[in-house]
């Protein structure tokens, strides 16, 4: 089915839904827009202007403009599918979809007429060669010449979306706009965009209404589907991450665990990778010197508790302290740096602390190497008999 102008409108129950389901999801975005929350849009649409005597001349001033122009662009760039005749959510599009669906709903006088408001409203304003005013002409000439160009404030807030925000290339009507200054299309966009973000929560609204009393047959995600990322830090989600050499890139529906040289990326590996001098080695040897196990770990400088802590294997954390007369420990030697020392658990792996401090007691010592002010260091490191569960004394030598 096509109106007046040609527009392939929904003719469909099932063309109806897919309209409306996502106008729902999009007119949610414009809904969540902190210029539509904070109810700055109503502003907007009623300017308020001053006039400013100076001597002889007067002037006048626009008062009611967005704070930040950047912000009031997200909103514009939300709203642009519902002015697009090819989108899908086009507003008369959603005008029919939602008659289709209520077909059989006897809607009230109210509901009935901000229906047809919208579709009146938009043949007018935004329906090609029409651009009649929202509240306001505008007319700009040369001097010394009788030549004058007149635009709408629609037309002009159409010249800033076409010329000025997502299009380069005004056509027909919308090209005059450009003999206008750029403020004058942006103060005349600010008035249609937010004109159209109070048009588009009311279809949003009037949906809502609808449906809470009459299933449209809707789906229940449109409703409560995500619509904004918000700001900040980002969590992507809780899963396996790999790291292999530089370069490497792992083969296409191969499993990441059966590849040379990847591995599951943990605290260590991620720690060890961020801060390279900061790598700490530990083997398990027996009496003899053998090794029996190899562990990675890194270690970190806690300025505010004055400590060196070695993490080993995310199992075990070997604490350092200076004496409590000593510099920075940043700036000591690593044996005065280290000068007082305990095993701890790591936070929420007492179960590891302790089978390492059996495994390491079973050895007989743990070997440690690492880099301290450029130098490497090492020290071997054993454990009492019996290590209690929480901090642990342990004696070492440095080399």
């Amino acid at each position: 089915m096509k109106n007046e102008r040609g527009i392939r409108l929904p003719d469909t129950f099932e063309e109806a839904i897919d309209t409306l389901e996502r106008f729902v999801v999009r007119a949610r975005r414009v809904e969540a827009h902190s210029l539509v929350k904070s109810q700055k849009v109503r502003e907007f649409v009623h300017p308020k202007y001053a006039l400013v005597f100076n001597g002889s001349s007067i002037s006048m001033r626009l008062d009611s403009r967005p704070e930040d122009e950047e912000v009031f662009e997200s909103l514009a760039a939300r709203i642009r599918p519902c002015i697009v005749d090819s989108e899908p959510i086009q507003l008369e599009k959603v005008v029919a979809a939602i008659c289709i669906l209520t077909e059989n709903i006897e809607l009230t006088e109210r509901q009935l007429k901000l229906l047809n408001s919208v579709n009146a409203w938009y043949e007018e304003h935004l329906a090609p060669h029409s651009y009649a005013p929202i509240a306001s002409h505008e007319e700009i000439g040369k001097l010394g010449s009788d030549e004058i160009t007149p635009a709408s404030d629609t037309l002009l807030g159409l010249g800033w979306y076409y010329a000025d925000l997502v299009h380069a290339d005004p056509k027909q009507e919308k090209e005059a706009t450009l003999e206008f200054p750029y403020d004058a299309r942006y103060n005349q966009g600010v008035l249609l965009v937010s004109y159209l973000a109070l048009v588009i929560c009311s279809l949003l609204k009037l949906i809502r209404e609808i449906n809470g009393s009459h299933d449209l047959g809707l789906s229940a995600d449109v409703w409560i589907t995500q619509v904004t990322a918000g700001g900040g830090p980002y969590e992507v989600g809780v899963g396996a991450a790999y790291v292999g050499p530089a370069g490497s890139v792992p083969e296409q529906g191969a499993s990441i665990d059966q590849m040379s040289g990847f591995k599951k990326l943990d605290l260590v590996t991620a720690r060890r990778m961020q801060c390279p001098s900061c790598a700490v080695d530990a083997q398990l040897v027996d009496e003899d010197g053998n090794p029996l196990a190899t562990f990675e770990g890194f270690y970190a400088i806690d300025k505010r508790d004055k400590s060196v802590n070695i993490n080993i294997n995310d199992e075990i954390i070997l604490k350092g302290r200076p004496k409590s007369d000593a510099g920075p420990v940043e700036e000591l030697p690593f044996d005065q740096a280290f000068f007082d020392k305990a095993a701890q658990p790591v936070e929420g792996k007492i179960d590891q602390f302790v089978s390492f401090l059996a495994r390491a007691k079973a050895a007989g010592k743990v070997i440690v190497t690492m880099t301290w002010h450029g130098a490497a260091v090492g020290g071997e490191i054993t454990f009492p008999e019996n290590p209690p569960v929480g901090d642990a004394p342990l004696s070492e030598s440095t080399k």
